[in-house]
């Protein structure tokens, strides 16, 4: 039975996404080129492994079968993929890091300093990702993701993936410049009777700034429901609402903006995700030893404290 790695990566990839179209943006190719591998993975094995559901597709019980060994095979291509790291007398290899856009330009160009320094032989390959990479990391696609989780609006989790925490990422109120409300120190209520700009109230940003809102006891007035940052905080500039952002959110704030802390503390948690498997990898734990190191010269909160309640923003030095 001639299958590929890659065949089977993206067969998972179908089973997490749900559509051909999903699973072949996340394994970067285009759909017509994942309809046919997934055609020549059917033909290898002599069954169908897809089915139509909908829109979409689903597995058939030949395809589950196949994804549970996919799982296996992964694993065991990471322990000999640690054994050969293993065996040599410096740290080398490639990392595949799936990244958040407030992460390309803050501590990324740090953490490729850094790692050029103390380890020339290792490599760090970045994706950005918009959606949740949790299954690209699963199936092998990716080595490592940063990805966000809210304690309000906690995201999925795997028991066959690690989490290791980056930094804690502390929710500030932006208001336009000539806006009356000044602060420092800003009760959430305040907003009651303001309109506001958020992420899209589907996504876990979104579910944990409603929640918040709700917890201070109203309902937001959501106008404007944006995925990215620099969106919001222009819309906030031309005095289209208030808005709740993040600090990694906030390295550049426009001009016609005020930056206001909240009486109620909000945070998500910025997190490294890899699989457990990863963990005997001499370039994972030196990739990791490496980010810590750039994340505390950074100054960011590492859990310890609740440092920054009306701080400058990280990088800001």
């Amino acid at each position: 039975m001639d299958v590929t790695l890659h065949q089977l990566r993206l067969l998972a990839q179908v089973r997490d996404q749900g559509t051909i179209s999903a699973a072949a943006t996340a394994m970067h190719v285009t759909p017509s080129a994942a309809s046919q591998q997934l055609s020549a993975l059917e033909a290898a094995v002599g069954l169908p492994v897809l089915c139509r559901a909908g829109r979409g597709v689903q597995l058939t019980d030949a395809g589950h079968a196949m994804v549970r060994h996919a799982d296996a095979v992964i694993r065991q291509i990471e322990a000999a993929r640690a054994d050969m790291e293993q065996m040599q007398t410096d740290v080398v290899g490639t990392i595949h890091l799936g990244v958040l856009e407030s992460l390309t330009s803050s501590i990324l160009p740090r953490l490729l300093t850094e790692m050029a320094a103390r380890y020339p032989g290792l490599q760090l390959r970045t994706h950005q990702i918009e959606t949740d990479a949790l299954p690209r990391v699963t199936t092998g696609a990716l080595d490592a993701a940063v990805v966000v989780d809210y304690p309000d609006a906690p995201g999925p989790r795997d028991n066959a993936t690690v989490r290791h925490l980056l930094c804690r990422d502390w929710f500030k109120i932006v208001v336009p410049w000539e806006h009356p409300l000044r602060g420092p120190i800003v009760d959430l209520e305040a907003l009651a009777h303001e309109s506001m700009i958020t992420s899209p109230l589907t996504t876990s940003c979104g579910r944990c700034i409603a929640t918040a809102c709700r917890q201070a006891g109203f309902e937001p007035d959501v106008v404007h429901q944006i995925q990215d940052y620099p969106g919001v905080l222009n819309l906030v500039a031309a005095g289209a609402g208030v808005a709740l952002v993040a600090d990694l959110g906030l390295l550049h704030p426009p001009p016609g903006v005020r930056i206001l802390q909240p009486r109620r503390r909000i945070c998500r948690h910025v997190e490294l995700v890899y699989r457990d498997t990863s963990t005997a990898r001499p370039s994972l734990r030196a990739f990791l030893e490496v980010l810590d190191l750039v994340a505390d010269r950074a100054g960011l909160d590492r859990g310890g404290s609740e440092r920054g309640a009306i701080s400058a923003h990280p990088f800001s030095k």
